[in-house]
C-alpha cells in the first residue's frame, strides 16, 4: 500500500487470520440456532397435534407460539447464514490477496474468457484475457460487471484525461483495504458464488402483473391465514364446528398454488439477483461516511447514494427468501402464513418504486 512488498502481504495474513476466527464463531452460533429450530418445530406440532385429536385448545396456543419461535429463528438462522458467506467471502479475499502479492497467478481464476475473441486484436498477444492474464490480476472484484467493465478499458483507448482520473482513483483506492474488502464481499453474495444479475434485471423492466389488484392480494395475504390458522387449532373457542377451516383453508390452498406457479419469477429474481445487488446497501452506509479526494470518486458516490433506501428494502427482501430455503419451513410453515405471496407483493412493490433505477446503480457500482 506503500510501495512496500511486505505490507500487503502482512495485512492479508492479519486478515485471513482473524476472519477465519469469525468463522468458527458464527459456524458456533448457526448449530446452536439449528437446534433451537429443530426443538422448536417438534415441540409446536406436537402440541398442534395434540390440538387437533385431543381437542385441547391451550395446547394449540401452545403449539402456535412455538413454530412462530420456530419462524423467528429461520429467519435468525438465514442471517446467520448470510454473515457466513461474507466471512467466506472475506477469507477468499485475503487468500486472492496473498497470491497476488506473492506472484502465484496459478491461483487466481482465470478472467475475461469470453472477451478474447471481441476484444482489442492485441489482447492475445499481451495476455490481457484468460488464465494468468493482465486481466486475472486487476480484476480484484471477480464479477461479471468488473470483468466486463475492466475488460473494455483494456480493450480501447481513453483520452488522458479519463486516464488520469482513473489512476488517481486507483491510487486512492489502494490507501483504503477495508473497503476494497468491503466492496469484494458484498459483491460476490458468497464465497464461490457469482450472482446472476441479469435475472433480477430482466425482471426490473418487465411490467407483467400477477393479474388481480395488488390492494386485494395483501388483505388476502393477512386475513385468510390468520381465519384458517384460528378456526383449525381453536375451533372449540369460538364455538365453530372442527371442519370450518376448510373453507378459508381451500381458498388459501388455492392462493398458494397459483402464486407458486404465477409468482415464480418474481421469487427468482429475489433468490438470484436481489440477494447479491441488495447486500450492496452497507457498503453505501460505508461509503457515506468516506470522503474521497478524486473527483471520479466523489461522482460516482454521489450518483450511488439515492440507491441506499432502495438497496437496503432489497436487502430485507432477499433475507426473508432465504428464510424459505429450510426444508420444513418450505412444506409447512410457508404455506400456512402464504408466505411466498408476501413477498412477491414485496418484490412488485420494490419494482414499482425503484426497478427503472437499477441500471443506473449497477452502473456506478
Amino acid at each position: 500500500l506503500d510501495g512496500s512488498p511486505s505490507q500487503p502481504a502482512s495485512h492479508h495474513t492479519a486478515l485471513l487470520s482473524a476472519r477465519e476466527v469469525d468463522r468458527l464463531e458464527l459456524a458456533r452460533l448457526s448449530n446452536l440456532v439449528s437446534l433451537g429450530r429443530v426443538a422448536t418445530f417438534i415441540g409446536g406440532a406436537s402440541c398442534l397435534g395434540a390440538a387437533l385429536w385431543a381437542k385441547a385448545a391451550y395446547a394449540g396456543l401452545a403449539g402456535a407460539a412455538l413454530l412462530a419461535a420456530f419462524f423467528v429463528l429461520v429467519v435468525v438462522h438465514a442471517r446467520i447464514a448470510q454473515k457466513e458467506d461474507r466471512v467466506r467471502a472475506a477469507i477468499l479475499f485475503a487468500q486472492r490477496g496473498l497470491a497476488r502479492v506473492s506472484d502465484e497467478l496459478d491461483a487466481l481464476p482465470p478472467r475475461g474468457e469470453r472477451l478474447k475473441e471481441s476484444g482489442a486484436p492485441y489482447g492475445q498477444d499481451l495476455d490481457l484475457f484468460g488464465k494468468r492474464s493482465l486481466l486475472a490480476v486487476l480484476d480484484t472484484m471477480e464479477t461479471d460487471l468488473s470483468e466486463a467493465r475492466l475488460g473494455a478499458w483494456l480493450s480501447a483507448p481513453a483520452t488522458p484525461g479519463e486516464v488520469r482520473a482513473r489512476q488517481a482513483a486507483v491510487a486512492e483506492l489502494a490507501g483504503d483495504p477495508s473497503l476494497l474488502e468491503a466492496l469484494f464481499v458484498h459483491g460476490r453474495g458468497g464465497a464461490e458464488q457469482h450472482p446472476d444479475l441479469a435475472v433480477l434485471l430482466a425482471w426490473a423492466k418487465d411490467t407483467d402483473e400477477l393479474g388481480p389488484p395488488l390492494p386485494l392480494l395483501r388483505v388476502l395475504s393477512f386475513v385468510l391465514p390468520a381465519v384458517t390458522l384460528t378456526l383449525l387449532f381453536v375451533p372449540t373457542l369460538l364455538g365453530v364446528p372442527g371442519w370450518a377451516w376448510l373453507v378459508p383453508g381451500l381458498v388459501q390452498g388455492l392462493l398458494a398454488l397459483w402464486i407458486a406457479t404465477r409468482g415464480r419469477r418474481a421469487l427468482a429474481a429475489a433468490l438470484a439477483g436481489a440477494k447479491a445487488l441488495g447486500r450492496h446497501a452497507s457498503v453505501l452506509e460505508r461509503l457515506q461516511g468516506t470522503r474521497f479526494g478524486s473527483a471520479w470518486l466523489r461522482a460516482l458516490s454521489e450518483r450511488l447514494m439515492p440507491a441506499k433506501a432502495g438497496l437496503e428494502r432489497l436487502d430485507g427482501i432477499a433475507s426473508w427468501a432465504e428464510a424459505r430455503e429450510s426444508g420444513m419451513f418450505a412444506l409447512l410453515v410457508g404455506p400456512m402464513v402464504l408466505f411466498d405471496l408476501h413477498l412477491v407483493l414485496s418484490l412488485m412493490r420494490f419494482r414499482h418504486a425503484h426497478g427503472k433505477d437499477i441500471d443506473g446503480w449497477l452502473d456506478a457500482l
